[in-house]
C-alpha cells in the first residue's frame, strides 16, 4: 500500500470530496483539497487488484487458510 487510508472518503468527478471521520463528515469544493483526495485515490487504485489478479489472491488465501484448518 502507497499509504494508510486514515479516513473513508468519496469522490465525486474531480469537484467535489466528501470526507468522513468519526464524529462528523467534511465535504470541501476547494481544488486543493479535491486534488489531495484524488490523488490518494490514484495511488490506492494504482495498488489494488481487479478481476482474476483478486480472485487468484483471495483464493489463495482461502486455500491457505484451509490447509491451516486440517493440518490443526
Amino acid at each position: 500500500m502507497p499509504d494508510f487510508p486514515m479516513t473513508c472518503f468519496s469522490m465525486y468527478d474531480d469537484h467535489l470530496a466528501i470526507v468522513e471521520t468519526f464524529h462528523s463528515e467534511i465535504t470541501t469544493h476547494d481544488p486543493r483539497g479535491v486534488g489531495i483526495y484524488l490523488s490518494k485515490f490514484a495511488a490506492f487504485d494504482a495498488a489494488a487488484l481487479y478481476e482474476d489478479d483478486m480472485r487468484a489472491l483471495t483464493e489463495g488465501i482461502r486455500d491457505e487458510l484451509f490447509q491451516e484448518q486440517e493440518s490443526a
